[in-house]
């Protein structure tokens, strides 16, 4: 009986060092499975916070694409692949938590590298149609020179123009006897001397034609608008061109970096005819209170012609200082005007689909 005695305490004292072994390896495992799991977070924390900021970075970037202020050499962070979310040691509420923020920073992220990669798409696309535009339109005088010689193309143009012109002043009651309107004159193309083109329309004398006053009293004022031949491109018959590419600039790699690019779309169209009746709508205005220049009598200005300070980098054409500023205010709510009235007549409907079709 003794014996056995002792055997089952043996065992009882070997279960219970067993137990404390277990108990003691249990608590030692959970601590070392929180230490790594804190390690864990700490660096998948760091992994979030490189994300927002990958994704800043590129909000930058592409604010800077669309506002075309970005420079050589800047570029936006890429990921194709999110990075992996750790194989918890312990899952928690902390760890759900930023799995969640992992998801929403990774969405962010990925939405607006899709929008860089969108406008880059577009960009390419644009870049290729230009170059196919340029060189099309090296030839634009041949191109238009058909449209610009006919005969029924200027009376339409004419029609358009002095409907427009004595519609608003009948509207505003300013007709004068000294006016002498002769409507559309022609289409004309700029000197090519000029490094850029300076305007899409013209309103002033006719050749060989000059003012006549009496006295002080102007007793004949003769006005007549030209527009721009570059415009003809856009008629249907043309291929209904919506911009001239006049230039292309690249680097030493032959890669396209710099592109110059005129709107000459139908709407630009009838704002610039809009544009150079709301000149000889002010031109009447003035008639009796004109003023003197250096190239003699003065009857309106706008925010880019006549006398005053130009003194833009950016747009050397710009008056930053007109010489008339409140005629300048003036011609910019007559071409308003102008635009409303144009562009809500039937006479507006009908020219398009003429000039749109082929």
């Amino acid at each position: 009986m003794r014996k056995i005695f002792k055997w089952i305490i043996g065992i009882l004292l070997l279960v219970g060092l067993g137990g404390g072994a277990y108990l003691v390896y249990r608590h030692w495992n959970k601590n070392h499975s929180t230490k790594q799991n804190n390690q864990q977070i700490k660096d998948f924390e760091k992994v979030i916070q490189q994300l927002k900021k990958d994704t800043e970075h590129n909000k930058i970037y592409l604010a800077k694409c669309l506002n075309n202020t970005l420079k050589e050499g800047e570029g936006s962070y890429k990921r194709d692949e999110p990075p992996k979310i750790p194989n918890w040691e312990q899952k928690n509420e902390k760890t759900e938590k930023l799995e969640k923020e992992f998801q929403q920073a990774w969405k962010e992220f990925s939405d607006i590298k899709n929008q860089i990669g969108e406008y880059w798409r577009v960009i390419h696309k644009e870049i290729a149609d230009d170059e196919k535009l340029h060189k099309i339109q090296k030839n634009w005088v041949e191109i238009t020179f058909k449209l610009d010689q006919d005969r029924e193309v200027n009376a339409r143009f004419n029609d358009f123009i002095k409907t427009f012109f004595y519609r608003f002043l009948t509207k505003k009651g300013l007709s004068r006897s000294e006016v002498d309107f002769k409507g559309f004159g022609n289409f004309y193309i700029e000197p090519k001397g000029n490094s850029r083109i300076s305007e899409m329309g013209n309103c002033g004398l006719p050749e060989n034609e000059g003012i006549t006053t009496l006295g002080d009293k102007i007793t004949r004022l003769p006005i007549i608008i030209k527009l721009n031949q570059l415009y003809l491109l856009n008629n249907g018959k043309n291929g209904s061109m919506d911009r001239f590419v006049s230039k292309i600039s690249r680097n030493s790699k032959g890669e396209v970096i710099g592109r110059d690019i005129l709107p000459i779309g139908f709407n630009e169209l009838i704002e610039t005819i809009a544009h150079e009746l709301a000149h000889a709508v002010q031109e009447v205005k003035n008639i009796d209170h004109y003023e003197m220049g250096k190239g003699g009598i003065i009857l309106t200005q706008c925010e880019s012609s006549g006398e005053g300070e130009r003194n833009d980098p950016t747009d050397p054409l710009k008056l930053t200082k007109p010489k008339y500023p409140e005629w300048v205010k003036d011609h910019a709510q007559l071409t308003e005007e102008i635009h409303q009235i144009i562009i809500n007549s039937k006479e507006y409907k009908e020219f398009e689909r003429w000039w749109k079709s082929s």
